[in-house]
This record gives C-alpha cells, structure tokens and sequence, in this order.
C-alpha cells in the first residue's frame, strides 16, 4: 500500500509491503452544535462562587495545545463567556495569567490569537516560574508553589484545551501555574520510567493530583475544559485526504505532495501559520473532580484508538512540530523528546516487550535562538559529547539554572526555562527504556549518534533491519492528526 509520509516538512509516498499493518487516526466527528452554544451553555450551568469584592484569576492554556493551533481558537469563547459570568466584578479585579508552566511566554499576537480583543481589555500575564508563592507541602511531602497571582486570589478559573488524556485535570493547576521546583518533581526520570504518562492514573498523574487538591483546599479552583475533535485538516486538504485515506489512490496523494516543490523556507513558513480545523465538541465546567472523568471519556472518544494487536516494531512520519516548538523548528533534543516521549507514550499499549521504532524525519542540528537557546547549550555541551546518563544530568540542570544569560532569556524574552531542555530529554524516559532499537530513515544527522539513534539511508534499508532484528509483525502509524491507541 502506498502511503503518505509526513517527513519534517516534506510529504513522501512510500510503498509499503504488504505485510506492514497501517494503522490509520479516529475518523473526525462531526460537532451537532455551534461551538458558542456548546460553551454558553456549559459555562451558563457552572456555579462560580464570587463576590463584588473578589479578586478573580482567570489562567489558561498557553500555544502548547492543541498541536496545531486551530484556526478558530475555542479559549476566545471560554474567556468571553467566563466574563460574563462575572459581570458586576471590575476589570481591575480580574487577571488573565497565561499557564506556561516553564515554557516560553506567549506573544502578544499569540495572546491576541487564543484571547482575541480580551487580551487588550484586561490585564494580561504570562507565567513566571519564579514569581510563585508557597503553599506549603502535600501530605507525602511534594513541594507547593504556585503562581503568584493565582495564590493571591479568592477563585482561580482554568480554561483547559485537554488534548490528550495527560492534559486537563488537576496538571493544568500543578504544571500550568508550578514553579520549576514543584514541575521537577514529577518530570523526573524516575517517575517517567515507571508508566505510560499518557495514562491519567500514571505515578506522573498521582504526584500531580496531590499538589491540585492542596492547592484547591486553600483557593477555590473552576475548571472549563473543551475538548475538541480531531479534524487536522481543512478545506481541499480535508477533502484530499479523506479520499486517499485507507485507498491506494495514487493522483490524489502525488497532490498532497505537491508542497515538496516549495522552497525549505516557505514550506517551514506554512507549517508555522498552518491551523487545523478543529472543532469545540464538547465543554464541562465545574469543580476538577467531578468534570474531568467525562472530559477525559470524550478524548478519548475522538483522539484515542483501541488496538489489541502486539508489535515488534512501529514506523512513523514525524512531521516537524512538537508542542515546544510552537512557531519554531524541532532541534535535536526535541526530536529525542517526541520520539522516545511522545510517540512511545502514545502508542505503548501497542508494544512488545521487546519493541524497536523507525521513525522519518531529518533532524536538522539546528535551534533557534529565541526560544531554545539552553537547548542549544544543553545540546553541545553535554549531549554532543556523550553525557547522556540521566543520573549525571542534574549536574547540568544546575549549570543552566545558574547561567544568567540564559535566566535573562526566560524572564524578558521568548526563551524556555533553562531547566527545560534537561526536562525535555527526561520526558523521553520510558522510550529509553522501552525501545531497544530506534532507527531514523532518510537522515545523515550528526545528532543521531550522540542521541543514541541508528541511521539508514531510506525506508527500504530501515525495515530491512527489522526484519534483520527478527521484527515479524510491523505496523506504520499514520500521523497527522494526533492520536493515542489504547
């Protein structure tokens, strides 16, 4: 079966044999409703306990989710209805905090682009992992700090986009709002190693519900959570692949390939500004506890995929996107961190015990100075010259924590935490110990190697060491859009 292959920023086709299973996404379902109805209406049933007097703080999910960002942005009709909701509490009262946890802030065109015309209105922060106030400690002893703003307020109301089933819940709170200190508890590799963190019930999710239950015995905490479909593509595009999906039509997927034409630099350009066609299908509003197990049910309703085959091996297209790079480019370690992150996370209930992956991207050695330049340092200094160990790396959490360069990055630019990078490479933990093999197809990089990857020269040769390895059932994955398997 010939099939498409999203490769970095090109569009391939590649013939598969016929004993290589395709894996296709969920079909997108259609919304019954306008999405304005959809929210109004949930948010219209809320109870949302405020005085004239409040000091409200109304936080929300950064450009990280949903991956890619929709065109039409579902945080606008939250916030619009949150307002109104409110209405009889001054501006001067209400804070709108941006959740970055230790990315990067948002711009203000990207603030304008999730907020429309209330991001002028009202005031406007981005997060700061540093400007945080002590909550004290969990029960098990977990460090609580959150956002300043946040702490300091009579009720925090979070607008949510949960994209996966490791989104939304109490993580917006003890992620979206943490301090580095409290983040790094439970982005650990330790912790990563141990399960799936795509699974809510993971030791990643335990930690992270006993720091939003501290938090919310001290400060009311509103929940509105919209899950949206799965509709990646729009317009002819939407059109195209819905006729080539799953049919072995040949003219139509040559079309989709039609951007390789393009010039590296236009085709990077339209995969930044490109938005999916997502649609609002369905908000809840409440107290975490009592929304989030719905909210989690419909993700999995139009993300997820109940697969009961076992696999030797998974092929995968890696489109350059991730949720850390955002209007940027996939360096290295991001690559590392969707691939033996994501990717292994997505899709382990798919896995042998004894599993190898062959993933299609080029993996540029490229970082872009704005928004990753620890990435860039972490990169060189450690990873490129073999210091890969996760046991010797809180060495250089510190280095980058310390260098002040980078700090000034984060504080008054459009960098991610120095600290990030080294988070970003943990994420990667279960792959680490999942994947036995992981071989990247088509690529010469130089940072394969020091990142532990093999290298063929194309497909062909990629899955021939499969089979070399004695890899007898062989699935390929077929993304975009984004999707989980259960």
């Amino acid at each position: 079966m010939r099939e498409i292959i999203f490769n970095g920023d090109k569009v391939e086709i590649y013939d598969f044999p016929d004993e290589v299973d395709v894996i296709y996404p969920p079909e997108p379902v259609s919304t019954s409703k306008p999405a304005h109805e959809i929210v109004k209406k949930a948010i219209d049933d809320a109870e949302i306990k405020v005085s004239k007097n409040s000091k409200v703080v109304i936080a929300f999910d950064d450009v990280s989710v949903p991956l890619p960002l929709p065109q039409t942005d579902p945080r606008r009709l939250m916030v619009k209805e949150v307002l109104r909701k409110l209405k009889g509490i001054g501006k001067d009262q209400v804070t709108l905090v941006c959740a970055t946890g230790m990315h990067r802030k948002c711009s203000n065109a990207e603030l304008r682009q999730m907020l429309g015309e209330v991001a002028s209105a009202y005031r406007v922060v981005n997060h700061d992992c540093r400007d945080v106030v002590s909550l004290g400690e969990t029960e098990s002893g977990y460090v609580v700090e959150i956002n300043r703003y946040a702490a300091e307020s009579d009720v925090i109301i979070y607008l949510s986009v949960p994209f996966l089933p490791m989104n939304g819940g109490w993580k917006s709170i003890a992620v979206g709002l943490g301090s580095y200190t409290c983040i790094r508890q439970h982005h650990l590799p330790q912790v990563l190693k141990k399960s799936s963190y795509i699974n809510p019930h993971s030791d990643m999710h335990r930690i992270i519900e006993e720091i939003g239950r501290h938090v919310a015995e001290r400060i009311p905490v509103v929940h509105v959570d919209a899950v949206l479909n799965n509709s990646f593509y729009r317009g002819f595009v939407s059109k195209a692949w819905g006729n080539v999906r799953g049919n072995d039509k040949l003219g139509q997927k040559l079309l989709m390939s039609l951007s390789n034409m393009m010039p590296s630099h236009i085709k990077s350009a339209v995969r930044r500004r490109y938005r999916a066609g997502y649609e609002v299908a369905y908000v809840a509003a409440g107290e975490v506890d009592e929304v989030h197990p719905e909210v989690l049910q419909r993700v999995y309703e139009h993300r997820g995929l109940k697969v009961g085959e076992k696999y030797d091996a998974l092929i995968f297209g890696l489109p350059n996107m991730s949720p850390y790079s955002v209007n940027s480019e996939l360096n290295p370690i991001l690559f590392h961190t969707m691939v033996r992150g994501y990717l292994c996370n997505m899709f382990e209930k798919m896995l042998r015990k004894r599993a190898f992956f062959v993933v299609q991207n080029p993996v540029y050695e490229v970082f872009d100075e704005k928004q990753h330049p620890a990435y860039r340092e972490f990169y060189y200094k450690y990873i490129s010259k073999g210091k890969t160990d996760f046991d010797g790396l809180e060495s250089a959490e510190r280095q980058l924590v310390e260098n002040s360069k980078l700090m000034n990055a984060y504080g008054n630019g459009l960098a991610y935490h120095p600290a990030h990078a080294v988070i970003a490479y943990y994420w990667g933990a279960l792959g680490m110990e999942r994947l036995e093999k992981v071989v990247v197809a088509g690529s010469k990089s130089p940072a394969l190697k020091p990142l532990g990857f093999e290298s063929a020269k194309n497909m062909d040769e990629a899955i021939k060491i499969l089979k070399e390895m004695g890899c007898g059932k062989i699935a390929y994955v077929s993304i975009p859009p984004v999707f989980f398997t259960y």
